[in-house]
């Protein structure tokens, strides 16, 4: 029972990231409306980790795009504050940890 809980709390927590859309740019690059592109060079080695594959994997990959509330998780920044600059064409942060959001981008990236 306790696993059919789990299950269903992480459904729904991927469910609402889904519009995490990987992408392999530019930092300065901005994203479409509401979405913020995170530089995740610094983070690899933990995001291999949690979506088990090796760093070397993911040599390609140094950002990727996900919901302004995702991104300020990540980059450790209020929500306000990453929304606010993602209005004046500023979309972009440097990831401190990863996410759900994150990884499942990384995960779209590598196909």
């Amino acid at each position: 029972m306790k696993n059919v809980a789990i299950s269903t709390a992480l459904a729904l927590a991927l469910a609402s990231t889904a519009p995490a859309f990987a992408q392999n740019t530019n930092i300065d690059a901005g994203g479409g409306k509401g979405l913020v592109v995170v530089d995740i060079s610094n983070i690899k080695a933990e995001i291999a980790e949690e979506i088990d594959v090796n760093v070397e994997d993911l040599a390609d990959i140094n950002s990727v795009q996900v919901p302004v509330n995702a991104a300020a998780n990540v980059c450790n920044l209020d929500v306000n504050a990453i929304a606010s600059s993602n209005d004046q064409g500023t979309k972009s942060c440097e990831a401190e940890n990863t996410s759900d959001a994150v990884n499942q981008a990384v995960q779209q990236q590598l196909g």
